[in-house]
């Protein structure tokens, strides 16, 4: 959810670079394809999966900050999408904004 909702932010925000669009989309291809293994029985498979993942989450960190045309806001909502990843590592919980 916190991604798909980068992602459309993205989309809408006329001032942010195709460079950071394309980053969030990579980070947005590797959730597709290490998800499963992240959620999954195999601790290696996980293991190896959430690196996979973080690292595509720390590129599209970056280049969010990195960004100068990009709305603050859309900036927020990927720094927030990367955070959500480094607390899922950290304590095998996915922890999201109460609404």
């Amino acid at each position: 959810e916190g991604l798909t909702t980068s992602l459309i932010a993205l989309n809408s925000d006329a001032g942010a670079s195709p460079v950071l669009l394309a980053v969030v989309e990579e980070f947005y291809r590797k959730l597709a394809k290490t998800q499963d293994a992240i959620v999954g029985s195999d601790e290696r498979l996980a293991r190896e999966g959430l690196i996979e993942l973080e690292q595509a989450a720390d590129s599209a960190r970056y280049a969010a900050l990195a960004d100068k045309g990009v709305a603050e806001e859309t900036r927020d909502l990927i720094v927030e999408t990367h955070d959500w990843v480094c607390i899922y590592k950290q304590t095998g919980k996915l922890m999201r904004p109460i609404d």
